[in-house]
């Protein structure tokens, strides 16, 4: 099967996910192809890149998948805990955050697109029999076992999505939609409103839910799927990855770096700019935080998204399929050539602490935060220090752990600075100030008023 990427366009040779065209079955002509137009895609985020140039703190660190079939969809429930599928039935997982992938039987030689775990132990997952119809199975002990369920899909499920442990919704082709509440008993097919193909959808609660999907299309309930709405994206190209952060906040990605945003609930979308022209086929906008992670084709990966977008350096040329990210700085994506990397971006710094105050004995100085990248939400922490007048041989000062310090006689002849240890979920890093002035002792201070003895007589002392 062909999916247009964008309408009016030549068909593009990769579909969603399960849909992709697997990368040993390309032709030598696509091939070369695919080469010209990474270099120009280069050249174009080379350009972009000075326009969204940071401080880029992300490692992109490849593990040990124990496969070489391709992988479609990852989905982590924890830092430590994700589990991925892809085709042939392929089912790997780690609960010790990659350390280890060990295979799992699914039970199923089809192509598995799509994977949902909304806890340590229960996960399902979608995709086609290896036919036409479509399947889905399901373990509620970690892997250690999965089995099949009962759809009335006719065909292929592309993706899904489990806002609690037993309520999910899938969706597919021909703008197909089930869903299940008693974890998976039934699965129960609803109406979209449209017959377009459907490749992921994000739920933000048993309630909340958004569908995307071919020519731009994006559908959302908000009472449970009752009943589905179409909303207006503003955009013809194919949409692959949908992730909210909340139920008015959501990105979704797709064909040539395409990214729309809402903030009220999909009453309208806009278009961001994502700084590459690589398909997007994976989104992860992890809740509590304001950033989002997006992959693609040929390495492709951006982060950020509130409302600037930044290329990640992944050290890749693997097509990426899917992200997942348990937090706003640790992710987890797999690729078409079977691999899996693990992102990780904790804080570093750009512009260095400052202390504010004069440098004088009973003077309080305060210390700035100074400036830090890296995806939030950041913590700070502070440590005073005395050091010699030269500003060397610093020691910590005990107790001196708040954002403020009020010099005193001990730190007379000595310079101060601060250090400031900046931490977000994937981890932390420090940096110090520069030192102050040589503290001065303080100038004399009258405690009581001058006095006067003797007599008030002439000639008297």
């Amino acid at each position: 099967m062909w999916i247009n990427g964008a309408i009016g366009t030549t068909p593009s040779p990769y579909r969603a996910r399960s849909g992709i065209l697997r990368h040993h079955q390309v032709s030598r002509t696509q091939a070369l192809a695919r080469e010209a137009l990474a270099l120009v895609a280069a050249l174009i985020i080379l350009l972009a890149a000075v326009s969204t140039a940071r401080a880029n703190t992300t490692t992109w660190t490849l593990q040990t998948s124990g496969t070489t079939n391709q992988l479609d969809g990852i989905s982590c429930s924890s830092a430590k805990t994700c589990v991925a599928v892809g085709e042939y039935g392929t089912i790997v997982g780690t609960t010790d955050g990659g350390a280890a992938w060990s295979s799992q039987s699914s039970g199923t030689f089809g192509e598995l697109a799509g994977v949902a775990c909304p806890s340590s132990s229960r996960c399902w997952a979608v995709g086609e029999t290896g036919g036409t119809g479509s399947t889905i199975v399901t373990t509620s002990n970690g892997g250690s076992s999965w089995s099949a369920e009962t759809s009335g899909a006719v065909a292929e499920l592309l993706g899904i999505s489990c806002p609690s442990a037993t309520t999910c919704w899938a969706v597919g082709q021909q703008g197909q939609i089930e869903t299940t509440s008693d974890s998976g008993a039934v699965w129960t097919p609803q109406t979209a409103g449209t017959t377009a193909t459907l490749q992921s959808v994000w739920c933000q609660s048993t309630k909340v839910c958004w569908a995307v999907g071919l020519a731009g299309a994006i559908v959302a309930t908000t009472n449970g799927g009752t009943t589905w709405s179409s909303q207006k994206s503003g955009t013809t190209s194919t949409l692959y990855a949908v992730s909210c952060q909340s139920t008015s906040v959501c990105v979704a990605a797709g064909f040539g770096g395409t990214i729309l945003k809402t903030s009220n609930g999909g009453s309208s979308w806009a278009t961001q700019s994502s700084g590459t022209d690589q398909t997007l086929q994976g989104e992860s906008c992890p809740a509590g935080g304001s950033w989002c992670w997006g992959v693609g084709l040929s390495g492709a990966a951006v982060s950020g998204g509130s409302p600037q977008w930044y290329a990640e350096n992944t050290d890749t040329t693997d097509d990426f399929s899917s992200v997942s990210c348990p937090t706003t700085a640790q992710c987890f994506a797999v690729s078409q050539q079977g691999d899996i990397f693990a992102a990780s971006a904790p804080p570093a710094n750009t512009a260095l602490p400052a202390i504010t105050g004069t440098a004088e004995d009973e003077n309080t100085l305060s210390a700035s935060n100074g400036t830090w990248d890296g995806p939030p939400p950041f913590t700070f922490t502070y440590q005073w220090q005395d050091c010699d007048s030269a500003g060397n041989n610093c020691a910590n000062i005990s107790g001196a752990t708040d954002s403020s310090y009020t010099l005193g006689h001990s730190d007379v002849g000595s310079t101060i600075r601060v250090l400031v240890t900046a931490r977000n979920p994937a981890g932390s890093s420090s940096a110090s100030s520069p030192e102050t002035a040589v503290v001065s002792p303080a100038p004399p201070s009258n405690w009581n008023a001058p006095a006067i003895t003797g007599s008030p007589r002439e000639g008297k002392p």
